[in-house]
């Protein structure tokens, strides 16, 4: 009897779960975040598509990204991992202090700095302002030094960024487009370039916080610290990173696919 009546507990359940995952990506402002996701992923293929293919994106190629970075899609996939690698008490927490005013606050400030660097002159002069103020030693900037340290994120970074590459290049030698060329070489090659790999990765992290944080006093800094240190903190960072991660995988490898194919000159 018991058995019987589990499918029917299991749909009751589900609006529940869904509206308490629904809750959270709004206090995270996720909606507004695939949309920037989705203007970086085509301000990158772009030029990606003019260093691959010596010439203005086809119709094919813009026609493909475009599936590819449909926000839909990348909320849709940011949220079932979320709700897959959190538990229902973590997932109500998380919303608990992103919807907060501290939170709140924190959640507008990261958005707005990544809207901002999608501007690539306001990027480059963070970037040249972040590294006067961490050659001068401001406070500001030593802040930044210790809260990025702490949690390891310009390794973490990397590693992703490489990952990342290496799932591009599978893209294209799996479509067929880098022929003869082995998965030993294509390490290598990667490894070859870790040091550029590391310098964007450090410079767009120490950019992006720097615009998000410099705002706060010290104190609201070391009370999102302190969050982000705690285990309610920890259980929300590894799940996005994993969230994003699978998003941004997935993405890498389809334009590789991609690009293999419009490199080879066939119809996808």
């Amino acid at each position: 009897m018991f058995r019987a009546l589990l499918p029917a507990a299991a749909l009751w359940m589900q609006p529940a779960v869904a509206q308490q995952i629904d809750d959270l990506s709004a206090a995270l402002l996720l909606p507004q975040t695939v949309e920037v996701m989705r203007a970086e992923g085509l301000a990158y293929t772009d030029e990606l598509a003019e260093d691959l293919f010596a010439g203005a994106p086809s119709a094919v190629w813009r026609e493909a990204v475009d599936a590819i970075f449909d926000e839909a899609i990348l909320l849709d996939s940011l949220l079932d991992t979320l709700e897959a690698e959190m538990t229902d008490a973590q997932i109500a927490a998380a919303t608990a202090f992103y919807a907060s005013a501290p939170g709140a606050e924190i959640a507008r400030l990261e958005l707005s700095a990544r809207e901002a660097l999608l501007d690539e002159t306001v990027e480059e002069t963070t970037v040249r302002d972040v590294g006067d103020a961490l050659r001068d030693g401001e406070r500001q900037a030593v802040r930044l030094t210790d809260y990025v340290a702490r949690f390891g994120m310009i390794e973490e970074e990397v590693a992703s960024a490489m990952t990342l590459s290496l799932a591009f290049t599978n893209g294209l030698r799996d479509g067929g487009a880098l022929e003869g060329v082995d998965e030993a070489t294509l390490l290598r090659d990667l490894y070859d370039r870790q040091p550029e790999i590391r310098r964007e990765v450090t410079e767009r992290i120490y950019a992006y916080f720097w615009l998000a944080y410099r705002p706060l006093e010290d104190d609201r800094v070391a009370e999102y610290i302190d969050y982000l240190g705690g285990a309610e903190g920890q259980a929300l960072r590894a799940a996005f990173f994993e969230a994003f991660d699978t998003v941004y995988i997935r993405a890498s490898r389809q334009l590789g696919l991609v690009a293999a194919s419009q490199m080879r000159g066939s119809d996808l």
